[in-house]
This record gives structure tokens, C-alpha cells and sequence, in this order.
């Protein structure tokens, strides 16, 4: 007796081999079934143009683009073109705006500077007529001061006269850089190309 139930027991641990084919059966139907009908579904979507975008706005195979969509997108560059147009154009006129501001700033400066420059050397030559006057003065009764005082002068004068000199010559070698440069230019607008192939522009430009 303890042997048939150890038996049943043994044999009851074991599927029964019709009953394990019929469940493998069933879930290869079922699954079978799903994939059909999902296939089934994606082909109806395809034909009928339903779903024809994912999430990410790809077009699935198979799908279409209306017409509606791609004027759309058209227009969207067309906007984004004008914009970035309208941009460079807003910035080559500020850069322009910019640059003729700084042209007058510089203009009304240089204006400035040559103005002082005619006052100043007016002023250099009262300033000698005074000084001349001053050292032909006769002193009633000189003293100590008037000696320190003429002393002062002319070390002043001295020292002016150097800077004066200094700057003449400068000055001298600016404008004489600057006729060559007016004439070269006034050569090339009345002779053109010609005057740059000349013997006179080689000789010029080889003295420097």
C-alpha cells in the first residue's frame, strides 16, 4: 500500500504530457494572435494614413506628408531666414552708426587741437616781443631780485628754446612727409596707373 502511494506520489510530480501540449498550444495561439492583430492594426494605419507621425515627428515607413505640413515647414524657414537677414542688417547699420560717430569725435578734436596750436604760437611771439622788452629795461636800482629774476628767465628761455627747436625740426620732417604724400596722390589721380610704371615715382620713392 505505502508503495502505490509512494508511486502517486512520484507520478503525481509529473505534468501530463497531453496537458502540457495543450497549454504550449494555447499560448502559441494566443501569441500568435496578438502579433496578427498588431499587424493587422499597422497595416490598416498605414493604408488608411492614420498615425503617420511617432512622437518624435519622424514619418514612419510607409507614411505620407501632406501638403498642408510642408507648406508649413516652407514657411517656417522662410521666417527663420528673414530673421537672421533682418539681424545682420540691424548690425552692420549700428557698426556703421558707430564708426561715423567715432569719425566726427575724431574730427571735432583734431578741429580743436589746430585751433590751440594757431593760439599757442601767436602767443610764442608776444612771448618773445615781452621777454626782449624786459631784458632792455633799465633797472632804476638793481638788487639781488632782479638778478635771480633774469637768471630764472633765462634758463626758462633756454629750456623753451630747445623744446621749440625740438619740435621744429619734427614738425619740419611731418610736413615735409606729408607734401610727399600730397603729391604722390595728386600724381596718381591726374596720371593714374602710368605715374606708378614712371622714372619721377622711382626716383621719389627710392629717396624716401
Amino acid at each position: 500500500m505505502a508503495k502505490s502511494n509512494n508511486k502517486a506520489k512520484v507520478f503525481g510530480n509529473i505534468p501530463n504530457p497531453l496537458e502540457a501540449l495543450n497549454n504550449i498550444g494555447k499560448d502559441t495561439v494566443g501569441q500568435l494572435t496578438n502579433e496578427a492583430g498588431n499587424i493587422a492594426t499597422d497595416f490598416v494605419d498605414q493604408l488608411f494614413g492614420i498615425n503617420i507621425k511617432g512622437a518624435s515627428g519622424e514619418i514612419r515607413p510607409g507614411g505620407s506628408v501632406s501638403m498642408k505640413e510642408i507648406m508649413e515647414a516652407k514657411a517656417s524657414g522662410k521666417a527663420e531666414a528673414k530673421k537672421e537677414v533682418f539681424f545682420e542688417r540691424t548690425l552692420i547699420e549700428q557698426e556703421k552708426v558707430m564708426v561715423e560717430k567715432r569719425s566726427n569725435e575724431l574730427k571735432m578734436q583734431l578741429k580743436v587741437l589746430q585751433e590751440e596750436l594757431i593760439i599757442t604760437s601767436s602767443r610764442v611771439g608776444k612771448f618773445a616781443k615781452e621777454t626782449q622788452i624786459a631784458a632792455m629795461q633799465a633797472t632804476v636800482e638793481p638788487g639781488m631780485y632782479h638778478v635771480i629774476f633774469f637768471q630764472k628767465l633765462l634758463e626758462y628761455i633756454k629750456s623753451f628754446k630747445t623744446k621749440i627747436e625740438s619740435a621744429t625740426n619734427w614738425l619740419h620732417s611731418s610736413n615735409k612727409r606729408a607734401a610727399k604724400k600730397n603729391a604722390w596722390g595728386n600724381n596718381y589721380k591726374k596720371h593714374g596707373a602710368k605715374y606708378l610704371l614712371s622714372e619721377e615715382h622711382y626716383v621719389a620713392r627710392s629717396s624716401g
